[in-house]
């Protein structure tokens, strides 16, 4: 798959377009490759490694730390901490880190979109503004995961149905 987001990361870097071994690709979204497609290309064509694996560890600790603050308010610090530990450390999520896939970027955007969409979805004063942050970050997301897209029916019911700070 690392491999496959390569490909088409550089047919975008190159001005081919959304292509995979020369045929329009339409099997994962465009979101990583063109990520990938902004990195200088070296010798042969190959991305930039050693920055990659910064920035997917950077998208890593991200995650963990997104999952963090969308469990905190529900849950406390403490519990949080355990779930977000569990999560960084799961074997799963470890064996991700050896890989240039959507998974860790996606995990981490899409904790950030839930948490912003839930502090706009509570009300209060400036409610706007998390809202959009939280809607910017799922369209992201999306554009790494299609299956972010099952988040969209769940947020309608929820802003239908929202009644204070009742639970849902």
């Amino acid at each position: 798959d690392s491999a496959l987001y390569f490909l088409t990361a550089r047919s975008l870097a190159e001005g081919g377009g959304y292509r995979y071994l020369g045929e329009a690709f339409f099997l994962r979204p465009p979101g990583l490759s063109w990520f990938l497609s902004l990195f200088p290309l070296g010798v042969g064509g190959d991305p930039a490694f050693a920055l990659l694996n910064r920035v997917f560890m950077l998208s890593a600790t991200a995650g963990v730390a997104a999952v963090y603050v969308a469990f905190r308010r529900d849950y406390g610090r403490g519990w949080a901490l355990v779930i977000a530990l569990l999560t960084g450390t799961s074997p799963i999520f470890v064996d991700r880190l050896n890989f240039i896939l959507t998974d860790l970027p996606f995990l981490a955007l899409l904790f950030l979109a839930l948490t912003s969409l839930d502090r706009g979805l509570r009300g209060g004063r400036g409610r706007w503004m998390p809202t959009v942050t939280g809607a910017l970050l799922l369209v992201l997301a999306i554009h790494l995961r299609t299956v972010a897209i099952v988040v969209l029916p769940v947020l309608v019911f929820l802003y239908l149905h929202r009644r204070g700070d009742r639970k849902w």
